[in-house]
């Protein structure tokens, strides 16, 4: 079980986020510069903007896409590898709190959460294979990942910077 710390860090344009162990340097740098996610910072509670977000392991020079997809009330996200969907984020309209699904290439996951949205469960087959914890004293959005036993921690990246999009742009 590794736990890490994702940051969104102040950006003149765009969204920038970086991801460490806790208290070590940083392992992932993902950003997006472009217009479009200037706009959905403004209009994405209403209608979700297309636009891109690069994430990178440092370590490894591997590289993700996060795809924000056009929609309306709820964001839906493709998570590409190499020019390959390994990922789709689902957001759906439910009692209460939206009902999150992934369909991957590891498998189907669902995102479970309550009403504040503040704590998240990533389950595979009823089975808790990681967590994602918004940590409260922050002054820009952080986040908490502990991976228990999720297959791809890029991924799982990924997946973490689209809840924070979900659930608290």
């Amino acid at each position: 079980m590794k736990t890490y710390t994702l940051k969104q860090n102040l950006s003149p344009m765009g969204y920038k986020y970086s991801v460490g162990e806790i208290n070590e340097i940083n392992l992932y740098e993902a950003k997006s510069t472009s217009p479009l996610a200037e706009v959905d910072k403004f209009i994405g509670g209403m209608i979700s903007i297309p636009f891109s977000i690069n994430i990178i392991n440092l370590k490894s020079g591997d590289e993700l896409l996060l795809k924000t997809k056009f929609g309306v009330m709820f964001k839906n996200y493709e998570v590409l590898e190499n020019d390959k969907v390994i990922a789709s984020i689902n957001t759906k309209k439910s009692l209460g709190v939206p009902k999150v699904e992934i369909d991957s290439v590891y498998g189907k996951f669902e995102i479970k959460t309550n009403i504040m949205a503040r704590e998240f469960e990533i389950l595979k087959e009823d089975e808790r294979v990681a967590s994602i914890k918004k940590v409260t004293l922050s002054l820009k959005d952080a986040y908490e990942i502990t991976n228990i036993n999720f297959e791809n921690t890029d991924l799982l990246i990924a997946i973490a910077i689209s809840v924070d999009h979900n659930f608290h742009d």
